[in-house]
């Protein structure tokens, strides 16, 4: 641009953006400030959730481990993800193996510290979070990104749970109090949950697998029998 009169040309300059302000803003603050947790909280709280994650990992892994350590069997993978107290559907156990396995849908194992960053993520937050991008095979069933609340147990819940199975093959004895104590027959309850799955869950079957890790772990040691007091206590540990 020319000089006019010895004057400097006036450069003009390029108008900022209008910034639209975040209508949520003052939400988000609030929540920042309530729901906030202190960095030593979240250490202490992730060390527990580690110690939790790993009991189970041993529960479900203890033949295995003794040849490789850092590994879990894919058929593991969904009673240790209900063992942690957590109830997901059928899908999110699918994208659940998938993510740990880093998208190898035919692995047959998968490495331990990755199972466990999917469960402490999800443990912490409750949600999902199912990214296809990053694994070298989405599922083939789920190609997009998404994510999805993984429900947990409550304590009525699991109440109503033993009372389903009770009133299937249960008993009841009377203690030397003088109190009831009901139990389930775990070779009963094994026959039922094979011929007849319906009448425990009103849908999905069990795998022979599935019904011997579970016997494995609420069966008493002294007795061919699961007690309402060690299925409630044993299930509410875990939460």
């Amino acid at each position: 641009m020319p000089v006019i009169k010895g004057k400097k040309a006036k450069s003009k300059k390029a108008k900022k953006p209008k910034v639209v302000p975040d209508p949520d803003e003052k939400f988000k603050q609030t929540l920042d400030t309530e729901m906030y947790v202190p960095k030593r909280t979240r250490e202490r709280n992730d060390d527990e959730l580690s110690q939790r994650v790993n009991s189970v990992f041993n529960l479900y892994t203890s033949e295995e481990t003794q040849s490789d350590p850092n590994v879990v069997p894919m058929i593991k993978i969904a009673p240790i993800v209900r063992s942690l107290g957590l109830c997901p559907t059928n899908d999110q156990l699918k994208l659940i193996s998938t993510m740990a396995a880093k998208g190898d849908n035919g692995a047959a194992y998968v490495e331990r510290k990755v199972l466990e960053a999917v469960l402490l993520d999800i443990l912490r937050t409750r949600i999902l979070n199912y990214n296809p991008q990053v694994l070298s095979a989405p599922h083939p069933n789920f190609p997009e990104r998404f994510s999805s609340v993984v429900y947990t147990a409550e304590e009525k819940h699991i109440a109503a749970t033993f009372d389903s199975l009770w009133k299937t093959c249960g008993s009841c004895v009377t203690t030397s109090e003088g109190g009831d104590l009901r139990y389930i027959d775990a070779k009963e309850l094994q026959k039922v949950a094979l011929d007849s799955p319906e009448l425990i869950t009103g849908e999905n079957e069990f795998t022979q697998q599935e019904i011997e890790d579970f016997l494995l772990t609420f069966t008493s040691s002294d007795s061919n029998v699961i007690r309402e007091d060690t299925f409630l206590l044993l299930m509410l540990d875990v939460k």
